[in-house]
């Protein structure tokens, strides 16, 4: 389930469906002669979707791309939390990826093996930003595609989560919901009614904006599927049964985990219900806020999984009498669930029970699979389900040295006659079966059961692993047939210090060392002592040392606050180990534990309770790791007190999923000796937008040269428009390595602590941090996935010696690739090293995958590659400055001092606060209007005396007041020569949304300007109306055209399919002369410049772009200014398009987003009158990075 998902949970009961229906007395008089049983399939089970369990298990694992990672953890060792060993969750198909088509094929055939009649598929709307969650229902999507679907239904139930407006649920949620029961495996009530659960129907009712909303919505859906010529459908609600969902439309109820399992219901009630509800495998990845909470497992008394005969007689017992003794449930149930590994039930076959909760499922109410049988022995598949059944489980799953486990199932003959035969059970040497029974079996009918068990005392073995246990029976002469299960051999006790401590830095600190002691026996009461042991110059208060008295079997203590960690400052960022010492009677336990100490400058999230000083601004909602916005431009902000040095820290990596449609993002920063925001201080740089994956951007902060001094606040504006985002990391270092904690991949691993693949990108270099390859012959790789094409030029790497181990194992032959989309390459290699670390350059290659591949691992000592850290340096294209680190021209540019510094004419201005601004608090209202061209503005002639004559980037956010508004204008007006002068940018206005009239001019003038001869100024141009302004910049940029008024002629131009020749009429806009575009032979034929060093070095991200353009002839109405860009082997253009005529010269100005792949081949800023081959004149150009 997803967090937000999680209050829904209470209890480890079945779920229900309920709705309107006939007398009760009706329903117990009627029982239903057929069932339609299946099973919920939750959908969130592969690396692209949890981005929260695969970027968590990395850093607190160290492994990559590993959403299993807390279960892995906890699935038979105790865990970083002690909630382990919680041994049922490991499928018996393996950490499958549920992207691919084969593990749905075979999960159909498992759940069709017993019976099962369909699959309830959980499913998503936008909750990673754009229509259906994909690949998230790829599960959905593949069971639509397998050759299977046929043995089984499917239906829908809707979960109500992310961020998508009110309005996609008739537009485009319900066509969708349509197109899927279009399929003719829908599932059906018996009279053809489609199935259609919804779950957080109390969400849905709220975004639909209440009753009256959900009515409407509930009627549009039913209204989509009969107009599809389908009847009405049968619609549930996940609440318990109450009048006002009825009222509101619902036909029933399915409430997950009701306690009320009877039949008073006054509406139909489907039958369902959960095999258990457990957390705690996901501690730490799946859940990290709860990560030091202990009431869940408390409040549920959870120290073992829940076995199939609990569930046969608890769960499946009640749904059974309910669905017999209320027609109304329709035979029907959903049970939960087949594979939330994480934290619910699982009913997919396992390695623990096998398929015992199936079997449990088809006993109960009896189902047939012959459909099954029939299919597979047409189609010569592997029979799933055998003639003779076995199923058995240990008592106790976990258990230590000394105890008594009890092995009991049943075998079951499903043959087409009787059998006999005999049971036995294979143990690891030294435990010993005590007792058995039922070990005989005589002539076992067909379709009978005999129950079985075997009484073992556990012994010695393999400690915190699965000891196996197999039971073996035979029949029918020499047939015979094995069932493996296993128990986890535990020590008495066990200790962990919880990893709270994650956030301590270099300058040193104080944090709670919170200690849980578990007893693992049986039923044996202990007591003893724990004492901790700390790195020299580090500290424990209380002595780091207590006792604990009688802590029964199968219980743990909690002992939080009694011991602060004091770690000193100067300590280095790294982990660090944290030794706890149980002593019970001669017995000593000891567990090491580790404490992470970071960078003053690294920040990171794991949930939205763990801001780490940092606050969300502008209508933020649910702070940082999952940041909504609700207004335009959100923003988070850190720390105001960083205290960083500038010149040490010119990086900032930033780890983010950007699930909105916008890709514009801006850093600002504040210093002690400056200590408010403006753009001059700021970069901009462009983000990916949709996001299925955690994207890293790694800024030059230095790129602006006001990065100085002390750094006092950072603030991060990752979307201009509302939105949701979220923050996984923000580091802010000195080194600009693209490699810092991405994710990775080994060929290999040596398997042990404090070497695994993660550690290789961890920015230490330690003995206990670094990557350990596995011991195989051959090549070892390490592939780092940078989450981003980024341009690679050097690289690094530290080896045996440089972590203080033998220089005999320093790596001696290695290269260093880049994957092209199809292949890899070598980009660097290099031979017969000896050195303890390499730091090596080559021209640069950008590409986002890259791969340490190592042929020859050391110096012919061992297979073991030993590598302490890689890292990757380039030209961190994505960073661009606001201007080139000049100076915010405009004061008070955002409202936040009111009105001050701001002039008028023929208006009047306040500040307010409604509508919502678009940066800060304040907006400014221009109001009582006289006149159409009436404005608001400030003077700036001083400011242009110093900044001088040339290009300047422009910008305002405008809103109207009532309806639409086309000529509002962003203008520099400036008094010279006896008259004014205007450049501006041109835009329309409405009243629904802020619009950012942006992009940039060449202004000039003559003489020494008095500051009142310059104003900057926004107006509304279209009638008198009252309108709203915000956020508003001014800033002198560089245009890096060359020769961009032809004075020159046309030098530094080139054209295609055109001649370009200097004319001096019609009169210019600027200068003595213009271009004039003859000779056309094609529409298409151009005027233009080559831009791509200057690209390739300024990277990607948003750029103005202008030209004044004329018609010789006429008005054409596709004339273009584009940048297009070459790249993949193809052609890729930005353009904006406008009309101009022979009467006078049009300015066609706006903004462009420039991205590429791979490398850039080649680049052109051009100009082209795409109407037809008539002549056309160019003045002006202009080119800026925005």
């Amino acid at each position: 389930m997803k967090t937000q998902l999680f209050t829904n949970f209470k209890r480890i009961l079945f779920l229900v469906l309920i709705g309107l229906c006939a007398p009760l007395a009706v329903h117990l008089s009627q029982a239903n002669a057929t069932y339609d049983i299946g099973a919920i399939y939750f959908t969130d089970w592969n690396p692209e979707l949890n981005v929260t369990m695969t970027t968590l298990t990395q850093k607190r694992f160290y492994r990559s791309n590993d959403p299993y990672g807390g279960i892995k953890d906890m699935l038979t060792a105790p865990g970083p939390f002690a909630f382990g060993p919680i041994p049922d969750r490991e499928p018996i198909d393996g950490w499958y990826d549920d992207r691919q088509q084969a593990v749905m094929d075979q999960h159909i055939l498992e759940a069709a093996s017993r019976g099962l009649n369909h699959f309830t598929f959980y499913w998503f709307w936008n909750i990673w930003g754009g229509g259906q969650a994909n690949p998230g229902q790829q599960a959905l999507t593949n069971f639509t595609n397998s050759p299977h679907k046929n043995l089984l239904k499917f239906d829908l139930m809707y979960v109500d989560s992310g961020d998508y407006p009110a309005s996609d649920w008739n537009s485009k949620i319900v066509p969708s919901i349509v197109n899927f029961m279009r399929d003719g495996q829908y599932d059906k009530t018996a009279s053809g009614k489609p199935y259609f659960h919804f779950f957080s129907i109390n969400t849905f009712k709220s975004r639909m904006g209440g009753s009256s909303g959900l009515s409407t919505a509930i009627t549009q859906l039913r209204n989509a599927i009969t107009a599809a010529g389908m009847q009405t459908p049968f619609i549930t609600s996940d609440n318990s049964p109450n009048s006002s969902d009825t009222a509101d439309g619902i036909d029933g109820f399915m409430p997950l985990n009701s306690n009320d399992n009877g039949t008073g219901y006054s509406a139909p009630l489907l039958g369902n219900g959960a095999s258990q509800f457990n957390p705690n495998p996901w501690r730490g990845t799946g859940y990290p806020g709860w990560a030091n909470g202990t009431q869940y497992a408390i409040d549920y008394g959870i120290t073992e999984p829940v076995k199939p005969d609990n569930f046969r007689s608890g769960v499946l017992a009640s749904a059974k009498y309910l669905l017999d003794t209320k027609t109304s449930s329709n035979g029907y149930a959903s049970f939960y669930s087949w594979n939330e590994t994480g934290e619910g039930g699982m009913l997919q076959p396992d390695t623990l029970y096998g398929y015992g909760f199936l079997n449990a499922i088809q006993d109960v109410f009896g189902l047939s699979n012959s459909a099954y049988k029939s299919y597979i022995s047409s189609h010569g598949l592997t029979d799933l389900d055998p003639g003779v059944r076995l199923e058995f489980a240990p008592d106790h799953p976990t258990r230590v040295q000394g105890d008594t486990v009890v092995v009991s199932g049943k075998i079951t003959n499903k043959t087409s006659s009787a059998i006999t035969g005999n049971a036995s059970i294979a143990v690891p040497s030294g435990w010993t079966v005590t007792s058995s029974s039922g070990t005989s079996y005589s002539g076992l009918a067909v379709g009978a059961s005999q129950n079985i068990s075997f009484t073992v005392t556990v012994g010695s073995g393999s400690l915190w692993n699965k000891n196996n246990l197999t039971v073996t029976a035979t029949y029918g002469g020499s047939s015979s047939i094995q069932f493996s299960t296993f128990v986890v051999l535990a020590q008495p006790l066990n200790g962990v210090i919880m990893p709270a401590v994650n956030y301590l830095t270099t300058s040193g600190g104080t944090e709670d060392l919170p200690v849980r002691i578990r007893n693992y026996t049986a039923s044996t009461s202990l007591s003893g002592t724990y004492a901790i042991t700390v790195p020299s110059g580090w500290s424990v208060s209380g002595g780091g040392s207590g006792s604990f008295t009688s802590l029964s079997g199968g219980s743990w203590t909690n002992l939080s606050g009694i011991h602060t960690l004091t770690v000193p400052s100067g300590t280095a960022a790294g982990d660090y180990d944290v030794k706890l010492t149980v002593t019970q009677g001669s017995n000593t336990y000891i567990s090491i534990n580790k404490v992470r100490i970071v960078n003053p400058g690294d920040f990171s999230w794991e949930s939205d309770g763990n801001a780490n000083g940092w606050s969300g601004g502008n209508n933020v909602l649910n702070n940082i790791y999952d940041m909504v916005g609700t207004n335009n431009d959100p923003s988070i902000a850190s720390p105001n007190n960083l205290g960083l040095s500038a010149s040490s820290n010119p990086f900032v990596s930033i780890g983010m999923q950007n699930m909105s449609a916008d890709t514009n993002a801006q850093i600002y920063f504040t210093t002690t000796a400056d200590p408010n925001y403006s753009e001059s201080k700021s970069l901009k740089f462009q983000v990916s937008a949709g996001d299925l994956l955690l994207k890293n951007y790694v800024l030059n902060m230095s790129a602006n040269t006001l990065w100085t001094g002390t750094i006092k606040q950072v603030r991060i504006d990752p979307i201009t428009t509302p939105g949701v985002v979220k923050f996984e990391h923000v580091y802010i270092n000195g080194n600009g390595d693209l490699a810092y904690h991405v994710p990775v991949t080994p060929s290999d691993d040596y398997g042990s602590p404090g070497n695994e693949a993660g550690r290789a990108v961890d920015g230490t270099v330690g003995i206990n941090s670094r990557w350990i390859s596995g011991n195989a012959t051959g090549t070892h790789w390490l592939q780092l996935d940078l989450t981003a094409p980024y341009a690679v030029n050097r690289w690094t790497v530290s080896h045996s010696g440089a972590v203080g181990d033998c220089t005999c194992y320093n790596t001696r032959d290695y290269k260093l690739q880049y994957y092209n989309g199809s292949s890899w390459q070598d980009a660097d290699t290099v031979a017969s090293n000896t050195a303890n670390s390499t730091d090596r350059t080559f021209t640069a290659i950008t590409a986002q995958a890259w791969r340490l591949y190592i042929t020859n691992p050391n110096q012919s000592m061992d297979n073991l590659a030993r590598i302490g850290e890689i890292q990757l340096f380039g030209n961190y294209p994505t960073t661009a400055s606001t201007g080139t680190g000049g100076t915010e021209i405009l004061g008070n540019a955002s409202f936040e001092s009111g009105t001050s510094g701001w002039v008028t004419s023929q208006l009047s201005i306040g500040t307010v606060n409604t509508p919502l601004p678009v940066d800060g608090s304040n907006i400014l209202q221009a109001s009582s209007r006289t006149q159409v061209d009436s404005w608001v503005g400030q003077y700036i002639g001083s400011a242009l005396n110093s900044q001088g004559q040339g290009t300047y980037n422009i910008s305002a956010w405008v809103r109207s007041a009532s309806g639409s508004k086309n000529d509002t204008r962003v203008t520099i007006a400036i008094y010279y020569g006896g008259a004014w002068h205007e450049f501006s940018m041109t835009g329309t206005i409405n009243n629904t949304g802020w619009t950012e009239i942006s992009g940039v001019i060449d202004a000039n003038w003559t003489g020494t300007l008095a500051n009142t001869d310059a104003v900057f100024l926004i107006r509304q141009n279209n009638d008198i109306t009252n309108y709203y302004v915000d956020k508003i910049s001014m800033m002198k940029t560089t245009n890096v055209l060359q020769n961009p008024s032809f004075e020159s002629g046309t030098t530094s131009w080139t054209t295609a399919s055109l001649t370009a020749s200097q004319v001096s009429t019609p009169a210019p806009m600027n200068g003595s002369y213009v271009a004039q575009a003859g000779s056309r032979t094609q529409v298409d034929s151009w005027i233009g410049q080559h831009m791509t060093s200057y690209l390739s070095t300024s990277g990607q991200g948003t750029y103005n772009i202008s030209a004044w353009v004329r018609s010789a002839s006429g008005t054409k109405n596709d004339t273009r200014i584009t940048i297009a860009l070459y790249y993949g082997g193809a052609w890729h253009e930005s353009t904006i398009t406008g009309t101009i005529n022979d009467t006078g010269w049009t300015l066609m100005t706006g903004t462009v987003n420039v991205a590429w792949t791979g490398t850039l081949d080649d680049a052109v800023f051009l100009v082209r009158q795409n109407n037809d081959t008539t002549t056309f004149y160019v003045d002006d150009c202009i080119l800026a990075k925005k």
